[in-house]
């Protein structure tokens, strides 16, 4: 019985602190930008700068988020390619680029 008891603390604490870290559209966007100036951007300065100046808007604009209660999907559509990105623990996860 005492065994139960604690193993449900644990997997309550578990629970509150994964709900609790949940990150936010606005994180999703900055992390979406970073990403985009990493593999875009990185050797192209012109094309770095548009990044940082349009990619938040546009990013923002065509992103769909679903809430799990301990995560959140983010789907996100531009030029035909879609990429899937799961955000737990104030951290990003791709879970799959189509397109």
């Amino acid at each position: 019985m005492k065994k139960r008891i604690i193993m449900a603390a644990i997997i309550l604490v578990l629970i509150v602190s994964m709900a609790s870290t949940v990150p936010g559209k606005e994180q999703y966007v900055d992390w979406a930008v970073d990403q985009a100036r990493e593999r875009i951007g990185g050797d192209n300065p012109f094309l770095g700068a548009g990044i940082e100046l349009a990619g938040p808007q546009i990013i923002s604009n065509h992103t769909e988020e679903s809430y799990y209660f301990v995560c959140k999907v983010y789907k996100t559509e531009i030029m035909g390619k879609q990429v899937k990105v799961i955000g737990i623990f104030h951290s990003f996860i791709p879970v799959s680029k189509n397109g």
